[in-house]
């Protein structure tokens, strides 16, 4: 019963999606593209379980104000939005990625934390989040913490109590 749901289009869908779908609270497939989309910075897409309704609901533009190249797949939370981590963009010169939010819609979207050009701080999120029993959200990076190899972090939903629990 293998079948191809959807084939990827690099301008338009993006492409190269490495992250695990997850099922949203519609019942729908929802992933990301590392690369590609409008912004050519991946996108956040949906599709139903049957291959129709592709839509992408966030192409990643790599501003201040956004992130780039998700490499992870999303967590769909208990208040039923969609979060996930890039691995680049956000604020500050290195561009070292973001956690984000959106609505199963595409509505709603917005950068919860941006990793900063910082040694003693997280950078480059590559793997997806988990939603603690306390709602908050974990995750780990690749690389930064105090000695540059990598942190598990916690942040709220809504963005804040970031804090980094343990540097490797």
């Amino acid at each position: 019963g293998f079948t191809v749901l959807h084939d990827f289009d690099y301008f338009t869908t993006g492409a190269n999606p490495s992250g695990r779908l997850v099922q949203g609270p519609d019942g729908a497939l929802y992933g990301t593209a590392t690369v590609g989309g409008s912004g050519d910075s991946g996108t956040v897409f949906k599709l139903n379980k049957d291959g129709s309704g592709y839509a992408v609901l966030h192409s990643f533009l790599v501003t201040e104000d956004d992130g780039a190249t998700p490499m992870a797949g999303l967590l769909t939370g208990s208040d039923r939005a969609l979060y996930g981590t890039t691995d680049g963009g956000g604020s500050g010169g290195g561009h070292n990625g973001t956690v984000f939010k959106l609505n199963p819609d595409g509505s709603g979207y917005q950068t919860l934390h941006s990793f900063p050009d910082q040694r003693g701080d997280g950078r480059m999120p590559r793997s997806s989040l988990l939603e603690g029993r306390d709602r908050a959200l974990y995750g780990t990076t690749q690389s930064g913490g105090s000695k540059d190899a990598g942190t598990v972090f916690k942040l709220n939903r809504d963005g804040s109590g970031y804090q980094i629990l343990h540097a490797f």
